[in-house]
């Protein structure tokens, strides 16, 4: 459910992303209806509350819930607890969600990683979205690995091989993806399948919000990423009233003039913004920033003279690019003597 035993330490796209997330509750605390410290934050802490830490940090959040199903992960998170503010629940997700009260504000983040169940992961989400209230902000992370998708043992035959995939991903999505689009090849490659996970997720929350006619499901982010084979999409929003001024609400957040926000569902597909920043030395990494802002992915690769990526000169060019979008929230690690 949580990848309790995954070295989150050791994903800087994924840090990359948990950064993206602390700006843009920083940025919604900027509208008038959104007072950041009553909100309760509820996710999945692992062995280790990264996420938890840089909330609290942040953003000073002193009502925290985490949602923990494995037994093992479960003593070692809280025997690893950094703050007193936690409040640590050994069950799975589904049934946490299904008794689900709000009593304050929430702040919701559904962080899965395995593949095979997104259909139930989507299901948990509209439930939970069902319960949420005007103010709320809902984020989900999903698999988008799109080589789990292939069947075992594998065909050689690519038109057998598209027929398993598009079996498996609509067994996997069922009613999320609807049965009038046609699926191909596109949407089950690699960037085609995070964006049919988007759009699974868009029907998902829509659901959700349906049986709330007085709310309506305003996304604000989307991301892909990934720091192994493990793909993962990531998607924001917020629930906001029907009586609120929506355009209102974006100006005091300045969320729709952030070049990082996604504040609209696409027709018929959205493309998530891909976090893709390499492995950089130190060296490498001052280097680059010396040149930002101002100066242009072609021009900071043709001064660095190295490729950073493996292949073609252009990869070494779109992985500059990657991270000057995102060196802002890019962590350093370095080893620390304790």
């Amino acid at each position: 459910m949580s990848g309790g035993f995954v070295p989150y330490s050791l994903r800087q796209n994924k840090a990359v992303d948990r950064a993206v997330f602390i700006e843009l509750l920083q940025r919604l605390s900027r509208s008038t209806q959104f007072h950041i410290q009553d909100y309760a934050y509820i996710g999945f802490a692992g062995p280790h509350s990264e996420d938890f830490k840089l909330v609290h940090s942040a953003l000073g959040l002193k009502k925290m819930i985490s949602i923990e199903e494995d037994r093992h992960v479960f003593n070692r998170q809280q025997w690893n607890s950094p703050i007193n503010c936690i409040d640590y629940r050994q069950c799975t997700s589904r049934s946490f969600i299904d008794g689900f009260i709000a009593t304050s504000p929430v702040i919701a983040w559904l962080d899965f990683t395995s593949a095979a169940d997104a259909g139930g992961h989507l299901e948990q989400a509209e439930t939970l979205i069902s319960k949420l209230g005007p103010f709320d902000v809902f984020k989900i992370t999903l698999n988008a690995n799109e080589r789990t998708l292939d069947p075992s043992p594998s065909t050689d035959n690519q038109i057998e091989l598209l027929q398993q995939r598009t079996a498996e991903a609509r067994r996997r999505l069922g009613d999320y993806i609807p049965a009038t689009i046609q699926l191909t090849d596109e949407d089950l490659d690699r960037n085609g399948y995070s964006k049919l996970l988007l759009l699974a997720v868009e029907n998902a929350v829509k659901a959700g919000v349906a049986g709330t006619p007085g709310n309506y499901f305003q996304p604000l982010t989307s991301f892909v990423y990934a720091d192994s084979e493990q793909q993962m999409l990531t998607h924001t929003g917020v629930i906001l009233p029907n009586k609120i001024d929506q355009k209102l609400f974006l100006q005091e957040t300045k969320t729709r003039q952030w070049k990082l926000s996604t504040t609209a569902w696409g027709t018929p597909r959205t493309n998530p913004i891909r976090i893709s920043i390499p492995e950089m030395s130190v060296r490498e990494r001052l280097h680059i920033d010396k040149s930002l802002p101002a100066k242009s992915p072609s021009q900071i690769s043709r001064s660095l003279g190295i490729r950073l990526v493996k292949g073609a000169p252009e990869k070494t060019r779109q992985a500059i690019e990657s991270y000057k979008l995102f060196y802002r929230h890019y962590p350093f690690f370095s080893r620390v003597i304790v």
